[in-house]
């Protein structure tokens, strides 16, 4: 798949996410990703396990095991707007997957080439998800990255950004979601004591959107999200079948 770059960013304080997330890819032949890292300590320790790692220059400030609702968190959320532009010049598809989340399928398979579209977003059902988004090489497309970028705000989260962006209608570029059955988010896939709490309203569409899932086949992509934690994340990874290494040291 020489045309499209599978791609994450995160830091040394989620080093066993990361690793576990490439093993997902690995264990699935995929070979055509790249790892972003702002620690030299993550991006040693992957390097020797023979995973294509780059370090992030100048990552320093960003490099903690934050709170994903803190400030901190809300300005790494951006660092991988800025490490899609130049990727955008060097593929046809960018496809940026969060750390917290598994591969169990083929999603190089799932790229529609005839469509019209520029952005391919995970679906969490109440906003787009920016922990899995597929771009196509476009200049709408470029202009949404750098739209984002531009917007960076440490209380305002990149998610917020551009799912207000979209809702505003402020961007040009055409934004399908991906089928949520294969690509599936936390409030789905995980059990109502690893979610963190929801109201009564987002409950039942849960429960109306579940039903529709057990009607297709398996995921072939998890994302532990809607849930806070590091460890919580790896817990119901590891609950669920979903955890792939050994000893993530």
């Amino acid at each position: 798949m020489g045309d499209c770059l599978i791609f994450c960013v995160f830091n040394d304080g989620v080093y066993e996410l990361a690793l576990n997330h490439l093993t997902s890819l690995r264990m699935q032949g995929i070979e055509n990703y790249m790892a972003f890292t702002t620690g030299k300590e993550s991006h040693d320790l992957l390097k020797e396990k023979g995973f294509n790692v780059t370090l992030v220059a100048n990552g320093e400030g960003h490099n903690g095991n934050f709170d994903y609702s803190s400030d901190e968190f809300g300005m790494f959320s951006y660092i991988r707007y800025k490490i899609m532009l130049p990727l955008l010049e060097k593929y046809k598809y960018i496809w940026y997957l969060d750390v917290d989340t598994v591969v169990l399928g083929d999603i190089n398979g799932e790229i529609d080439r005839d469509a019209a579209w520029d952005l391919c977003i995970q679906d969490d059902i109440q906003m787009p998800c920016t922990g899995c988004m597929l771009f196509k090489s476009s200049y709408p497309s470029e202009r949404a990255i750098r739209r984002v970028w531009d917007l960076k705000s440490a209380v305002i989260h990149d998610q917020i950004t551009l799912a207000n962006l979209m809702k505003n209608k402020e961007l040009s570029a055409v934004v399908v979601r991906l089928p949520i059955d294969k690509f599936m988010n936390g409030l789905l896939y995980f059990d109502d004591d690893e979610i963190c709490q929801i109201d009564a309203a987002a409950k039942a569409v849960r429960e109306r959107v579940k039903g529709d899932c057990d009607n297709f086949g398996s995921p072939i992509f998890v994302h532990a999200n809607f849930m806070t934690g590091t460890d919580n994340k790896i817990a119901a990874f590891k609950r669920h079948g979903l955890w792939f290494i050994d000893n993530a040291k």
